[in-house]
């Protein structure tokens, strides 16, 4: 539940312990970071509800999870998935602190399991 508004929050494994609108925000920047490695065509919005997808020349998506963030950067720019096994200098020196790095590990593994169970592959 969202501590401001008091809303339901759609559970989300990249925040085992709950998630504030601070974390959504500074997930959104780690997500975006992650997206612009490979293609600047996407960004990630945090807000209290979960995120919203901002790509070149679709519509605005709103997204509950980390997971469903990634799905729809998927559908966006399939090559983000190149940005999933290892964190990037860049992204190291601007989130130092254990708490950040554990976060951006977890939304890097929610990319990899949305690709392997929720993604059909291409050989369907």
């Amino acid at each position: 539940m969202c501590g401001v508004c008091g809303r339901d929050l759609t559970p989300d494994a990249a925040f085992p312990t709950g998630r504030t609108t601070r974390q959504q925000m500074v997930a959104a920047q780690m997500l975006t970071g992650l997206c612009q490695l490979v293609s600047a065509n996407v960004k990630v919005i945090g807000r209290a509800e979960g995120f919203i997808v901002v790509a070149a020349g679709r519509p605005l998506t709103l997204c509950a999870t980390a997971r469903d963030v990634w799905l729809t950067i998927h559908a966006v720019t399939p090559q983000a998935s190149d940005a999933l096994y290892e964190i990037p200098g860049a992204l190291t020196a601007r989130y130092s602190g254990e708490a950040e790095r554990g976060l951006l590990r977890a939304l890097m593994s929610e990319g990899r399991v949305a690709l392997l169970w929720d993604v059909p592959s291409r050989a369907e």
